[in-house]
């Protein structure tokens, strides 16, 4: 969050503005379907800075999953230097 200076008061004391800064981090999420699965990295306000889609060419629990963590792991590498916010699976 970042102060960009008062608001318009009603009464009262002026509010302060704030900002939401969207490069503050970074989230990751899979889209596990049928036949694919998907990965995006986006900031904070929702952009989409890369996506990744894969088809899933084992349907076992072991290698979806190994699958999922190889995706979330590159989504993370491509990620501007920062902390990651998020992580989710859809």
């Amino acid at each position: 969050m970042q102060e960009i200076g008062p608001g318009e008061s009603s009464g009262g004391r002026k509010p302060q503005l704030l900002l939401f800064n969207g490069q503050a981090g970074y989230a990751v999420g899979v889209e596990l379907r049928v036949k694919q699965l998907t990965a995006v990295l986006t900031d904070l306000e929702g952009r989409i800075l890369a996506e990744d889609e894969t088809p899933i060419e084992q349907h076992d629990v072991d290698s979806v999953t190994e699958l999922m963590i190889r995706m979330t792991k590159e989504m993370m590498r491509q990620a501007p230097p920062s902390l990651m916010a998020s992580s989710g699976l859809v």
